[in-house]
């Protein structure tokens, strides 16, 4: 569940869990079919992302019926370009089928070349991408370089993103079976706060005129809980500061720092200074889901 909150006081940074990022593949034995990615961890709610296929040989299989790349695409990931890669020692014809919301909705197919990129941009709900070799395929091709770009979404992947694919050999029935599979999955946990805003009454004042500054619309989105985040604000040099107001909130606790030591916050959440600071910290520590402060 996201978590979203919006917060009166100070600049803020967060701390979460993160996930890990894993690849699990599965060879056979007369080759493996591996996945690599540009990025492990996303840095946000959405992040450009590109998968590299590679298949080697085991140097003793060959494929007299053909043999066929299927790529599994989930939900959260759209591709915006397919390279068809480098296909080693094979000389015949490859052909490419892009689907829709599942096999049985084609949405692109055609004859290509090794090293073609196609232009997936003016598709969505990809679902899968294939590249067949139609003729035999001798035991030293290898592939390399077959790759998909896109745009990773965390609104809709949740805290991982998993893609998979196989390497089918043509049983000669017009079915096929599996050579190697492979699987790579993508950290796609994130917390972003926004760019709070800093407002001051009165905007103008002069010697020893009090000023109420205040550091409001700090709010923050994403589907990675919040362990603790802190507020913190530098002061200048020649303000004497009076009363700090701190916010409240459901299932957190405070602690307030002034110039780095620890001070004790009165009942209502506020702190007494009446002298020159430097800066004001308050580190907050959740425990549970964070609630919009109490009014």
């Amino acid at each position: 569940m996201d978590t979203k909150f919006l917060r009166r006081l100070f600049a803020a940074s967060a701390f979460g869990i993160l996930a890990g990022v894993q690849c699990i593949p599965v060879s056979a034995s007369s080759g493996s079919l591996s996945i690599s990615q540009s990025v492990d961890k996303i840095s946000g709610k959405s992040q450009d992302q590109e998968y590299v296929f590679d298949f080697v040989s085991d140097g003793k299989t060959s494929y007299s019926d053909g043999t066929k790349l299927k790529i599994h695409i989930a939900k959260g990931y759209t591709p915006s370009s397919f390279s068809v890669g480098d296909w080693s020692n094979y000389e015949g014809s490859l052909k490419y089928t892009v689907y829709g919301i599942n096999d049985n909705d084609v949405l692109a197919e055609a004859d290509v070349s090794e090293n073609d990129v196609i232009d997936l941009s003016g598709y969505t709900n990809i679902s899968g991408i294939d590249v067949m070799a139609e003729e035999s395929v001798s035991e030293n091709t290898n592939i390399s370089d077959t790759s998909i770009s896109g745009t990773l979404n965390a609104e809709e992947t949740g805290r991982s993103y998993k893609i998979n694919a196989a390497y089918l050999k043509a049983d000669g029935n017009g079915g096929y079976e599996p050579i190697s599979e492979a699987e790579k999955e993508t950290d796609c946990s994130y917390y972003q706060f926004s760019k709070p805003v800093l407002t001051a009454n009165p905007t103008t004042a002069g010697q020893l005129d009090a000023v109420n500054a205040v550091l409001s619309g700090i709010s923050g989105e994403g589907n990675l809980g919040i362990q603790s985040f802190t507020i913190k604000m530098n002061i200048p040099s020649r303000m004497i500061t009076d009363r700090i107001s701190l916010p409240q909130f459901e299932n957190a606790s405070m602690t307030l720092y002034v110039d780095g030591t620890e001070r004790k916050i009165n009942e209502d959440d506020s702190y007494n200074v009446n002298s020159k600071v430097t800066s004001i910290e308050v580190a907050v520590s959740v425990n549970g889901e964070l609630k919009q402060p109490l009014q």
